[in-house]
Parts: C-alpha cells; structure tokens; sequence
C-alpha cells in the first residue's frame, strides 16, 4: 500500500507540472483557467487516495472520505463561478490581448483608449452588471 500511495503523490506531482506549463503556454484566461482546474481536481483526488491507502485503521477514514468529496465538488464549481465572472466582464475569448496588465486594464482596451481622444476615462474592467 505505501508503494501504491507514494505513486499516487508522484502522479500529482507531474500533474501539478503540467498545470504550471499549461498556465505559461496557453495564451488567455479561459484556458489557463482549465488547466490549472483539471490539475487541481486531479491533484485533490490522487492526494486523498493516497492518504486514504496511507491509513492504517479505518478511523480516520469517514474524514477523508468526505473532504475528498467536498474538494471534487467545490474546485470545478468554483472554476466555473471564475469563468462566468469572466465572461460578464467581456474578458474576450482566445485573444493573445486578453491578458490583464498591472493596471488591471485589458492590453485590448488599453490600446483603444491609446488610440482615442485620451479624455483621462479609463476603462476598468467591473465585476457588477
């Protein structure tokens, strides 16, 4: 059992690789977005199996059982509430422009306001509406 728990953790370790290299390669939000959820799902799954066969009585078992649970739940759901948060910000899908800068001004927005009367009104993304 050891061996097969110390295999999982390994598993999530080269999950949690390729979540970092997804979220360096993929060029906006949305599937940067995707990669570090599914690492993340993935991860908790791999992690708690391999408590769970790390467990050497059946105590402790009922608990990670239900945190294993709550965790395959609440990750993707949260993923999506980021996603819709997204999208009703007009945060453009695909766009190489669609990254935040430090300001948070979109590049895309920052370049129409370049290229307008330059007034002072800067477009902030909003989170209502």
């Amino acid at each position: 059992m050891e061996i097969l728990s110390n295999t999982l953790i390994l598993i999530r370790g080269f999950a949690c690789l390729s979540a970092g290299i997804g979220l360096i390669r993929f060029e906006d939000f949305y599937q940067r977005l995707h990669a570090i959820s599914k690492s993340a799902t993935l991860g908790v799954f791999l992690i708690y199996s391999a408590a769970i066969l790390a467990t050497p009585g059946m105590d402790r078992l009922p608990v990670l059982i239900l945190v294993l649970v709550f965790m395959a739940f609440s990750t993707p759901l949260s993923t999506h509430l980021m996603a819709t948060a997204a999208l009703k910000c007009k945060l453009p899908l695909g766009s190489k422009d669609a990254s935040l800068d430090s300001t948070g001004i979109t590049k895309d927005l920052r370049k129409d306001e370049d290229s307008n009367d330059h007034s002072g009104d800067r477009k902030f993304l909003k989170l209502s509406k």
